[in-house]
């Protein structure tokens, strides 16, 4: 697991975890993510852009838990349906657009 910025720098790295165990088990159990779940990181606070508060936050993949600092795609309903066309192209625009960074 590693921690990136926004120019790609290296910020936090954990090679701790067995290969059998699964992305979230493996956050939850490193500082970073101990930090991050229980509100401890010195995450600087939201900010205004234009009538929006937004927070700051980290872009993850859906293995990821939910949280406000945490941005994750949107995933397909689980009765089999498919994304509505605004959320395939936050999707796309997000997160497949990036994902060889």
């Amino acid at each position: 697991m590693a921690v990136a910025d926004y120019e790609y720098n290296f910020l936090d790295t954990d090679i701790g975890g067995y290969g059998s165990e699964g992305d979230s088990t493996v956050f939850r159990s490193t500082s970073f993510g101990k930090a991050l779940i229980n509100n401890n990181l010195k995450i600087p606070p939201a900010r205004r852009l234009g009538n929006i508060l937004l927070p700051h936050f980290f872009v993850a993949d859906d293995a990821f838990p939910l949280h406000r600092n945490i941005m994750k795609p949107y995933q397909p309903p689980r009765n089999g349906g498919q994304l509505h066309r605004e959320q395939r192209i936050f999707n796309y625009r997000y997160f497949e657009n990036h994902e060889n960074y």
